[in-house]
């Protein structure tokens, strides 16, 4: 992996080259990935987003695209709503609202969040008490709106946002799935010895989504990730018929910097064993190394050599950042997880009416109270340990 972060091929335009190495490093990846691991296969369900339409054109990729349901988006975007409504109600000594102008809001607005009639400026200006409560307002109802579920886009200050839709795939080869590319971009060293899963930044936010035309290249790969649903027959109708209504209405394809998880080989088979959605290859180890630290020991009866050769795995882990880990005679790896954004002439494509828009509910009974006591015990001892180490990495 890409240790320094340098995402740019990410941030090129479709259709358009770049001059990074890391970017002519990532197509010459992505082209030997298709030899050998020449079979896509949907990755479990599709994940959600947010995205803002740009007024230059566009619409820009918001942290973190990570939803498993439509509403994860849509609390996302309602948080984001009401933190601009706080900022809108820290009104500076001159009045002005207090607002950061690069989100793009236009504070002259009305409270439901529409121009006014004229398109001019509201009497109640961004720089008056009225106009920041106006914006607060305005926040504040999109964001109970889109709580309660109603809307998968909402304008507000002039400024469109959208939950956006992205299906995923894996690669698979004769070997199994692929696991992460040299190039896909990880936390730095420092970062992550802080053990915080948001200390690097989401490699797909700023990513502006725009449906100019592919190049050749792009095509073909995309094309091979879209054949994955063609040849999915087991789907239900409703899930076949919307996909083939997205792919008259959002023709376009753009792809997103991939995601990872972990999955473990049983038996020759290989079976997801976390949602795929850690922003990076490392973010999906730390995963895998609390997995191994705490739910392991919690639902296993371990021997206290068990335990130990668990907590081994975990710390190389930490150490040595492996995609391939063997444990007490199991193997895991760590996958990419590509997603792809439809786009159309209105922009990136949103929830389908056959998405689930809701978590189904687990029916797992619960643990009885000293195997939760133990669990308490062993997140805490994790815990005290991820506090250890932010402490060394900030001293």
């Amino acid at each position: 992996m890409n240790p320094q972060g340098d995402d740019s091929a990410y941030r090129t335009a479709p259709g358009t080259a770049s001059d990074s190495p890391v970017a002519a490093l990532a197509d010459v990846e992505a082209w030997k990935a298709r030899k050998t691991y020449p079979s896509t296969l949907l990755a479990g369900g599709p994940v959600f987003g947010v995205a803002r339409e740009r007024s230059e054109g566009g619409w820009e990729v918001q942290p973190y695209f990570s939803g498993l349901a439509p509403q994860d988006a849509r609390d996302s975007l309602a948080g984001q709503l009401r933190d601009l409504a706080g900022a809108a109600e820290s009104d500076g000594p001159d009045g002005s609202d207090g607002l950061d102008r690069s989100d793009g809001l236009d504070r002259s607005d009305g409270p439901d969040g529409s121009e006014s009639p004229d398109g001019s400026e509201s009497p109640d200006g961004p720089e008056s008490p009225d106009g920041a409560r106006a914006a607060r307002d305005a926040c504040l109802a999109a964001a109970d709106r889109l709580d309660r579920g109603e809307l998968d886009e909402v304008t507000v200050g002039g400024v469109r946002f959208r939950v956006v839709r992205a299906e995923r795939f894996i690669r698979m080869g004769p070997d199994g799935p692929e696991p992460p590319r040299t190039t896909d971009p990880d936390p730095a060293p420092a970062a992550a010895r802080t053990g915080d899963p948001f200390a690097a930044p989401d490699p797909a936010a700023g990513l502006v989504i725009d449906p100019a035309p592919h190049g050749s290249s792009e095509a073909v790969l995309d094309a091979e990730l879209l054949a994955a649903l063609r040849r999915n027959d087991t789907v239900p109708s409703a899930v076949r018929d919307d996909s083939r209504r997205a792919a008259r209405t959002h023709p376009g394809t753009v792809r997103l910097p991939a995601t990872f998880m972990t999955a473990e080989r049983e038996g020759g088979r290989w079976r997801p064993h976390s949602t795929g959605t850690a922003a990076t290859p490392r973010d999906a180890r730390n995963g895998l190394a609390v997995h191994l630290r705490v739910i392991v020991p919690w639902q296993r009866d371990l021997t206290a050599e068990e335990h130990e050769l668990y907590r081994r795995a975990a710390d190389h882990l930490d150490a040595d950042q492996p995609d391939e880990l063997d444990v007490a005679g199991r193997h895991f790896r760590i996958v990419r997880v590509e997603r792809l954004v439809r786009t159309g002439p209105e922009g990136p494509e949103g929830p389908r009416p056959s998405d689930l828009d809701a978590l189904p509910e687990r029916d797992d009974v619960a643990e009885p109270a000293p195997r939760s006591g133990r669990f308490l015990e062993l997140f805490d001892e994790e815990k005290r340990r991820l506090d250890g180490l932010r402490d060394s990495a900030s001293s």
